[in-house]
């Protein structure tokens, strides 16, 4: 309630500093030159025209932020200026974690608000760091993974041999959409040598399922869930290690193995 704010001393101040640095990301120059910011800041004329703003309006906007702790002169001096290690995070949390939000769709937007407020939740943006992350995950992997997937990575598929190698449990279920007999010709066209491995992940076709997936996800060891967003391209995906949407996830893909069929033809004869 609003009466609350005027309870506790200093509470004020607080919310002032937080106001201040809403006041220029409510305006587009000082979003503009906040954004600029992650690469070093010449300032001048050179700049002022390259962002399309009028010299009084540069000013203002780049004096708060300086006056905030945002920005600072590079070392040395000059006219030189780049985001501080606030301003970096500042940076990363406006344009990495914030703008995806409010670019997405109100059917995104149900999806994630779904998942529930006590979820503590990992945004990934970056197709690259998806890629990278999920290595990562199975590598470290002990016992067990799920994965459902609506597309296939060469990367990924690697890491998911490798793991089998171990001796970790592997269940696939694959859209239908996929597909994966000419995936798999093409990749062993070109690197012979994964013929094996590749008959090794899928030649017994008790791990691997075709079915309507929904969206891409993974679950590893029970501990650990990575999903993104119901959409037809790469648009941002969670990792979460909360208890309640790993769990979730693990019955979802329990639930969508069982509703899949397996392969339909022999792989790769000859």
């Amino acid at each position: 309630m609003l009466w609350d704010l005027y309870m506790y001393p200093g509470e004020d101040e607080r919310f002032e500093k937080e106001a201040s640095f809403f006041r220029i990301l409510g305006n587009v120059a000082g979003l503009k030159i906040f954004y600029r910011a992650a690469e070093e800041i010449k300032s001048g004329r050179e700049i002022i025209k390259k962002l399309g703003l009028t010299p009084r309006k540069y000013y203002r906007y780049f004096k708060r932020l300086r006056d905030l702790g945002v920005i600072a002169p590079n070392e040395g001096g000059g006219s030189r200026y780049s985001l501080t290690d606030k301003g970096r995070l500042l940076h990363n949390l406006v344009f990495n974690e914030l703008s995806p939000v409010l670019s997405a769709s109100p059917k995104d937007l149900e999806f994630l608000k779904n998942i529930g407020e006590e979820s503590r939740l990992t945004l990934i943006t970056d197709y690259a760091d998806l890629v990278e992350t999920m290595i990562s995950l199975i590598e470290r992997s002990r016992f067990q993974i799920f994965l459902a997937t609506r597309y296939l990575d060469l990367s990924v598929t690697q890491s998911l041999i490798h793991a089998v190698e171990r001796g970790v449990e592997l269940r696939t279920v694959t859209s239908k959409d996929v597909r994966l007999l000419e995936f798999m010709k093409l990749v062993m066209g070109f690197i012979r040598r994964l013929r094996s491995d590749l008959l090794k992940l899928y030649g017994k076709m008790d791990n691997y399922r075709i079915g309507n997936v929904p969206l891409s996800f993974i679950v590893v060891d029970r501990e650990v869930a990575i999903f993104e967003l119901p959409s037809e391209e790469f648009k941002m995906a969670f990792l979460s290690r909360n208890k309640v949407v790993v769990e979730g996830f693990y019955e979802s893909f329990l639930e969508l193995w069982n509703a899949s069929s397996k392969f339909p033809s022999p792989l790769l004869e000859g």
